[in-house]
């Protein structure tokens, strides 16, 4: 950074600068003129027909376990263990993740995955890279 460059934020996801944003990934960094940067959205993504999917399927596997005379205790211990996994899948599908976007000179970069347990983090970042531009 330059001697009259002035951080304005800075967390686990990047720094942003009066000059210029340095978004962190898991394996290094990445720097970009503050100029360069054209948009920058927060969103939550999610896939709800593939839940959907997920949540059928395990009520179907529950109802058809108890529909069954005479099953065996391991067939339903079986059962109810796929059952919650099912269930836990597409409650995580629901749940999704948040991704934080930015396009630069045009051109959208790879999206930076938000853990559910960081979006306030991830929100408060890309909020600091979006007063930067306006400001």
């Amino acid at each position: 950074m330059d001697g009259n460059e002035k951080i304005i934020f800075s967390n686990s996801f990047g720094t942003v600068s009066d000059k210029r944003i340095i978004v962190s990934y898991k394996n290094g960094s990445e720097d970009f003129p503050l100029k360069q940067i054209s948009s920058v959205s927060f969103e939550r993504k999610q896939n709800i027909p593939l839940a959907i999917i997920y949540f059928i399927v395990g009520v179907g596997l529950l109802i058809y376990i108890f529909s069954l005379s005479q099953v065996p205790g391991a067939i339903v211990v079986v059962g109810a263990v796929l059952f919650i996994f099912t269930i836990l899948v597409g409650l995580a599908y629901y749940v999704g993740h948040y991704q934080i976007k930015l396009s630069v000179v045009g051109k959208d970069r790879k999206p930076i995955k938000v853990e559910v347990a960081k979006a306030q983090e991830g929100k408060e970042f890309a909020d600091a890279i979006r007063h930067q531009l306006i400001s």
